[in-house]
């Protein structure tokens, strides 16, 4: 078998075993959502802390598997590829929460995971399927560089700004309620500065 050939089977391979890997972790954490769904319809004196139900284990189990299979993944293909394919958890979260969990899909989940999933494919087909080894030294020269401070800058200021935005949203409703009028003016921007900060941090943290 040539090198091109072991190159594109180990490719297939690590797609595989990505996608594998997120389906299991997102089932994971469904099976987490449902073991709290099921408690809430429990009387007060017969819910249970989430570290003695059975169904949050057998969910943390699953989020384990798929994560020690995303780094086995990224044995067999490049970051730049594995990456982009764990978007195809976003699709099974739909499948899961919208009929399994009898969760309301709405238009713009399915817009929004769709066009998640075009730029993953797009990012997967025509990104750079080679693994590049640095070493510490030239890890550091990267690092060091002013197009990296500005980076750094950059993202230093968007979490601020974002952290800001969450923390005042949440003093409103604290302190007004969420039918308060003022609370109302910051409805839509408060769930968006969670996941941006959420996104943001994960995004840093992916390069560690």
């Amino acid at each position: 078998m040539s090198d091109h050939e072991t190159n594109t089977s180990n490719l297939f391979i690590g797609i595989g075993i990505c996608l594998i890997g997120s389906t299991i972790s997102n089932l994971g954490l469904n099976i987490q959502k449902y073991s709290f769904i099921m408690q809430a319809h429990l009387p007060d004196h017969e819910r249970k802390p989430y570290n003695t139900q059975w169904r949050w284990w057998l969910g943390f189990f699953g989020v384990g598997v798929g994560s020690i299979a995303d780094f086995a993944a990224l044995t067999f293909a490049a970051q730049s590829i594995i990456m982009p394919v764990g978007a195809f958890t976003l699709v099974c979260n739909i499948m899961f929460a919208h009929f399994w969990l009898k969760e309301k899909l709405t238009r713009n989940d399915l817009w929004g995971t769709v066009w998640i999933v075009i730029g993953a494919v797009m990012v997967t087909v025509f990104g750079s399927h080679e693994s590049t080894n640095y070493t510490l030294h030239e890890l550091l020269r990267l690092y060091y560089r002013w197009d990296m401070l500005i980076y750094l800058v950059f993202i230093v200021g968007v979490v601020f700004f974002l952290y800001s935005m969450l923390m005042n949203a949440e003093r409103i409703l604290k302190k007004k309620g969420a039918l308060s009028t003022e609370y109302k003016t910051v409805l839509k921007t408060h769930p968006l500065a969670y996941a941006g900060l959420a996104g943001t941090a994960s995004s840093c943290l992916s390069y560690l």
